[in-house]
């Protein structure tokens, strides 16, 4: 019983180990993922730091071409307009171009925010996966123990159940000996019951035998008694 025990034991723990290592093998192919993922957020954001820094050379040139020019430069562009609607258009245009300028800069420091954000999260969970790693193989580690365990007590109970092999079969011996003892005692006591039953049965049919002869016996001599009242005596049939 403990040997089997120990068996269905040793094939539960084989089969938390199966599916530890598919655990195991899944959570790898998940850390492969997140690191090409990771490579792929880097490249991003190296693009968007080149970006950034050739944005940054640019606005550099603009300032330094107004504090250059002084920035009558684009007072200059709206008196050089030829009419109202050609100073409305300039207008508008640097306006527009000043707009698009904050604008563009503010969609990239979103992008450059987000792609590093991103990068955290992707970190992050780079952290909690090689963690979640570390545990499962320490777990593998306590299983295989456990197996390698369980494979020696199983040994053990296979060795002492052979050493009592020997003693099992001079047990059997010893109960067929006393069984036979036993069924040899039972029969003679089944022949002591049928034969004290016989006797009793004889003894009883004896017994009525001799109240039948007695009875008849007191029947005969009461009917001898009545034939003998009925009989008239000799002085009265001298008399007749």
């Amino acid at each position: 019983s403990k040997k089997n025990d120990k068996q269905a034991y040793l094939t539960e723990l084989n089969q938390q180990m199966s599916e530890l290592k598919d655990s195991l093998a899944d959570l790898q192919r998940q850390y492969d993922d997140k690191q090409e993922e990771l490579k792929m957020v880097q490249a991003d954001l190296d693009a968007a730091e080149i970006d950034r820094q050739d944005q940054y050379e640019a606005m550099k040139l603009r300032i330094q071409y107004m504090y250059e020019n002084d920035t009558s430069s684009y007072v200059e562009i709206l008196l050089s307009a030829d009419s109202f609607s050609d100073f409305l258009n300039k207008a508008e245009n640097i306006s527009a171009i000043a707009e698009y300028d904050r604008d563009m800069l503010k969609k990239y420091e979103e992008t450059v925010k987000l792609i590093a954000q991103k990068e955290e999260k992707i970190k992050e969970e780079k952290a909690a996966i090689e963690e979640l790693q570390r545990q499962y193989e320490a777990r593998e580690e306590e299983v295989s123990e456990l197996v390698q365990e369980t494979y020696v007590q199983i040994r053990e109970y296979e060795s002492e159940i052979k050493d009592s092999e020997s003693n099992a079969a001079a047990l059997l011996k010893q109960i067929s000996k006393q069984e036979d003892e036993l069924n040899s005692l039972l029969k003679k006591q089944k022949d002591e019951q049928a034969a004290a039953k016989e006797a009793a049965e004889a003894k009883a049919a004896a017994e009525k035998a001799a109240k039948e002869k007695a009875a008849a016996e007191q029947a005969a001599a009461k009917e001898k008694e009545e034939a003998a009242s009925k009989v008239p005596s000799p002085d009265v049939i001298k008399q007749e």
